[in-house]
């Protein structure tokens, strides 16, 4: 899934600025300064943030709890025609467990760190911020990072917890293994282990940072609910296919990268590093998943696959004909409603597209 959002709504994330009167700069009294007097606030708020250092979305213990214990609860909106609707719940878990995420390249655009480090394009961040918000705190900052400047800063995508959780309990019995094979930054995690049907999660993931990440996040999964089943290798999918897991996977899923869609690191490990073209990335890695997710897999079990082609890149359709070699059966498509921010400057409003997930099955 590849959203371009930078906000959510959620519980929200802890207020990093109590420490400061940041509160005091509001949007609406700047707006109504003299030039030289906006001028001054800038630098203000610049020095602060310069003092802090890149202002990382975070929580405090209580607010992870209560949104751990909001995704136990609350059952994923789907629509009669398997449509799953929009529901951010969790996301801000992702983002605060996964701050490098803020360092990884997007369509070969400038990242937040980037923005963040030079000081035109911060301070035109900060002055964004100031002309539609009331206030300028860390929330505010990161979303006006990719709206509010010149350097066309791209956000890698999260998948939604909750997104996550409507696929495995569509496809997965009670206690069912769930392979997730290209675990990211930990949506997918959090849907398969905040469900009620004591599923079994199994993950991949070769990034360095990415996979410890994971593993802390994992490790405040197990503390707030207690018993649950999970085990993250450090290893891409191509090279994952344990005997003892051979023929017990209920469900795969996953959406994997998109070639060089994000780069999230040059670690040798990377998919688009070890193949480095299109052609190369389609029969190298993504086949190879693909033969090892059948291993894996039960008789009948179901392999999901969220992919979408990109500016110039196509990949559905080889990947899609991949699958049918292997012998996959297709079984059915459905959507994920996700945001789709507009364009840059004032323009800050929503809309909602669907991305697919092909859904086939072993014989």
């Amino acid at each position: 899934m590849r959203e371009h959002d930078v906000s959510d709504d959620y519980l929200g994330f802890f207020n990093q600025d109590d420490v400061f009167d940041i509160k005091d700069y509001s949007g609406r009294v700047w707006r109504s300064l003299s030039p030289d007097d906006q001028a001054k606030w800038v630098d203000e708020i610049f020095t602060y943030y310069r003092k802090q250092g890149f202002p990382y979305p975070s929580l405090d213990e209580e607010t992870i709890g209560k949104n751990l214990w909001a995704l136990r609860s609350r059952a994923p909106r789907v629509r009669e025609d398997g449509e799953i609707l929009w529901d951010p719940l969790g996301g801000t878990l992702c983002t605060h467990y996964f701050p490098h995420l803020w360092e990884v390249p997007f369509r070969g655009k400038k990242t937040a760190m980037d923005a963040f480090l030079n000081d035109e394009w911060f301070r035109d961040a900060i002055r964004f911020a100031l002309r539609i918000k009331d206030t300028v705190t860390v929330t505010d900052i990161i979303g006006a990072f990719s709206l509010g400047t010149k350097a066309s800063v791209g956000v890698v995508s999260r998948f939604k917890p909750m997104a996550a959780k409507a696929i495995w309990e569509r496809y997965a019995p009670d206690n069912g293994i769930c392979y997730d094979y290209a675990c990211g930054w930990g949506g997918r995690l959090l849907g398969c282990l905040s469900s009620k049907k004591g599923l079994t999660y199994l993950g991949v993931d070769p990034e360095p940072r990415t996979n410890a990440c994971l593993n802390t996040l994992l490790d405040k999964v197990k503390a707030t609910y207690g018993s649950v089943k999970a085990e993250i290798h450090k290893c891409g999918s191509e090279d994952f296919c344990p005997d003892e897991y051979r023929g017990q996977a209920d469900v795969a899923f996953s959406s994997p990268p998109y070639f060089n869609l994000e780069k999230y690191s040059d670690d040798p490990t990377q998919s688009h590093v070890k193949f480095p073209s299109v052609d190369l990335w389609l029969d190298g890695f993504l086949i190879q998943t693909f033969t090892n997710i059948r291993t894996l897999l039960k008789p009948g079990g179901y392999l999901g696959l969220n992919l979408t082609d990109f500016d110039n890149t196509k990949i559905v359709e080889g990947a899609l004909d991949r699958l049918k070699s292997l012998g996959f059966i297709e079984h059915e498509r459905i959507g994920i409603q996700m945001v789709q921010r507009r364009g840059n400057g004032q323009d800050t409003s929503q809309s909602f597209k669907s991305e697919p997930v092909y859904v086939f099955r072993k014989p």
